[in-house]
């Protein structure tokens, strides 16, 4: 029998390309009755002969302390009220069985890795949502324990909720301990994620506009040693380790000014698997990569819905061929999969499609049609508010409301990241789109690394060029703009379609 390290170390570094999030509403929203088959049926079943190697549920904690497994610790979300009229979390319960065992028995039959996700300060019970205060009043913890929130449920710091539970007090940590310490014992998962970007805030200080202390540094680093020590338990009594994984904003700075000291739990080697970025991202998807090996940890960036505010530019990133363009920035980056969470902005049959697809070899992926864009998420929107974190952002940003404005007789230029196409097979057809603010200025001259390039046609404010292939790098690509006229030019977006000949 290998050693219980020889065992730990490989179930880490085994290959995993495509990791999927699946939020828990299935069971409190889609199911017409309460049979296991119909909760498997809403998202789960196509996973059997799809790319997907590791599934992570999350059992709602939605605030911190409320599930939709069978607790003891906790408070089961079991309510009907309002838009829960089709929750089947008690019906599950009262056959002797509950989603998350659906779930990881389901996962353990088809030999798909299955982690349990825990939110670690979910905050929907203050959203101001019609449904915001009957999840607040689900949660026993926080009505016995007011004191251990950061304000209360009438109050609002400027950065997140006053729901949101205050990790400086200890019946706050002992909860998230009982509460790993619960599923682990008692369900078959093969790790855990501790989901600090649903929602974060964690601390006073940041919710009211100022860094994470010191002291505050080290409570939360003592909280993740902890569930790491008990991970290391529990594995070692079922001789099979249980894999710790992390979801953390992708920024060293950033986490260390919301009271996450993500690089020295990598040091001391507290996390198996790390997951990074969420409704926003700050830097390139290297800088990850760098991070999460410089410490011989997988990297997976999670790719979240956008949430640019311009309806039709964010439809346009919510589509199969832009969520191809993602795939392959990623694949390019040298991380180790992706991590897709929830739907990644898809719908259903998209997703059932892209999960279908050899997004785990880039190889084949390189030929099918894709869109990449400069700039997905914009400067991005953090689910429940956070610290500011604009100073953080080294990408390009670029959407119809964080527009680059060309001064007259003047001159610009952004960033956009492509993956390596030329890895495919097929000859391709690439198609440079710059959308304005203006009809297109024909005076604008437009340079495609380093080529000036003549317009192809216009439609309205749409620009379209064609670029020779030979240009294309797999990596970041330079758009300059040079305006000679006498008049301001205002980019609004700007795209690359890639198609199959």
């Amino acid at each position: 029998m290998p050693d219980f390290e020889v065992l730990k170390q490989n179930a880490r570094n085994k290959t995993r390309r495509v990791l999927l999030e699946n939020d828990g509403c299935d069971t409190v929203y889609e199911c017409s009755t309460a049979d296991p088959k119909e909760l498997l049926k809403q998202r789960t079943l196509y996973l059997s002969d799809s790319k997907v190697d590791t599934y992570f549920y999350c059992t709602w904690s939605s605030g911190l302390g409320v599930y939709t497994h069978n607790t003891k610790v906790g408070s089961i979300f079991n309510t009907k009220d309002i838009i829960f009229k089709n929750n089947k979390t008690q019906e599950f319960i009262d056959q002797g069985t509950d989603c998350l065992k659906i779930m990881t028995q389901y996962c353990n039959t088809n030999n798909i890795e299955i982690f349990w996700t825990m939110r670690m300060n979910d905050v929907h019970d203050n959203h101001g949502a019609e449904y915001s205060k009957t999840m607040y009043q689900s949660n026993q913890f926080k009505l016995d324990s007011p004191d251990c929130m950061i304000a209360t449920y009438g109050d609002r710091p400027p950065y997140g909720a006053g729901t949101a539970a205050d990790f400086e007090k200890e019946k706050v940590r002992q909860l998230v301990l009982d509460s790993f310490r619960e599923v682990m014992e008692n369900y078959n998962v093969d790790g855990i994620l501790l989901d600090f970007f649903r929602h974060p805030v964690f601390f006073k200080e940041p919710a009211y506009g100022t860094p994470a202390t010191q002291a505050q540094l080290g409570i939360m680093t003592e909280l993740v040693r902890n569930v790491n020590m008990l991970a290391d338990e529990l594995g070692r009594k079922r001789n099979r380790p249980f894999l710790m994984a992390v979801r953390v904003p992708d920024s060293v700075p950033f986490c260390k000014t919301i009271g996450l000291d993500i690089e020295k739990w990598l040091k001391e080697g507290l996390v198996d698997l790390l997951v990074t970025s969420s409704y926003l991202q700050l830097n390139h998807w290297e800088y990850s990569v760098a991070l999460g090996h410089r410490y011989n940890i997988p990297v997976y960036p999670s790719l979240d819905e956008s949430r640019v505010r311009d309806e039709n530019a964010r439809k346009s990133r919510h589509t199969l061929k832009a969520f191809r363009g993602r795939v392959m920035n990623i694949l390019n980056s040298g991380a180790d999969g992706v991590f897709i969470f929830n739907n990644s902005g898809l719908n259903r049959d998209n997703l059932i499609s892209c999960i279908h697809e050899p997004l785990n070899n880039p190889t084949l992926y390189a030929d099918y049609d894709k869109d990449y864009f400069v700039s997905i998420r914009g400067v991005g929107a953090v689910a429940g508010s956070c610290f500011p974190h604009n100073k953080y952002i080294n990408i390009p940003v670029l959407n119809p409301h964080h527009p680059i404005v060309i001064k007259a007789d003047n001159k610009d230029y952004t960033f956009m990241e492509m993956g390596n196409d030329a890895l495919g097979c097929q000859p391709k057809t690439y198609t440079l789109k710059l959308f304005f603010k203006e009809s297109f200025p024909k005076e604008v001259n437009v340079f495609f690394n380093g080529e000036c390039f003549s317009l192809d046609n216009t439609e309205g404010n749409t620009a379209t060029f064609k670029i020779d292939e030979k240009l294309i790098k797999a990596g970041t690509n330079i758009i300059f703009m040079h305006n000679p006229s006498r008049e301001d030019v205002t980019l609004l977006d700007a795209l690359v379609q890639v198609r199959l000949r």
